[in-house]
């Protein structure tokens, strides 16, 4: 496809960029991703689209881009995960001081660590190549789909939580 086509399909399919922004604000603003942000990763996404667009495999073009703004809304969810407790990486709070707080200590909440010396080295060692790359996509975002990831995963968690 030349430049030249490839900016006109742009500037003709420029509304679905902004159907998909509207459809998903919810999620953009949950996730703390301004509206220009969104616009540029989603047209950004919707060149890649063209680029890799193939008449043969799909009937129109508009759909085809529609369901790789669709996946780049996704792809955006993974890449700025939300905050809270499922934002908090691999921070691990077992006791917060109350007290501390409230007697004029500042927003640094001190945090005491059960793990001991256990590094997460040692722990990944005992873990196999599979159980290691399940760990890594499920840690990921992404869905374990196959039963020998999930049994994978199922694998690593246990013998994750023996080492603790």
């Amino acid at each position: 496809m030349d430049i030249i086509t490839r900016n006109e399909i742009m500037i003709n399919y420029e509304y679905l960029i902004n159907a998909v922004i509207r459809r998903n604000m919810t999620l953009l603003k949950a996730l703390r991703i301004e509206t220009g942000d969104a616009y540029q990763e989603l047209s950004i996404s919707m060149l890649k689209a063209l680029e890799s667009y193939n008449p043969i495999r799909s009937n129109s073009i508009k759909s085809y881009i529609w369901a790789e703004l669709q996946f780049a809304v996704l792809d955006m969810k993974r890449k700025h995960k939300p905050c809270g407790i499922t934002g908090t990486g691999n921070n691990r709070v077992s006791f917060v001081s109350i007290e501390y707080y409230y007697d004029g200590g500042n927003y640094d909440i001190p945090v005491e660590d059960d793990t001991g010396n256990i590094d997460l080295s040692d722990i990944l060692e005992v873990l196999s190549l599979s159980e290691r790359q399940a760990l890594d996509m499920k840690m990921n975002g992404y869905t374990l789909r196959k039963k020998h990831q999930r049994d994978d995963f199922s694998v690593a968690c246990k013998k994750m939580l023996a080492m603790l």
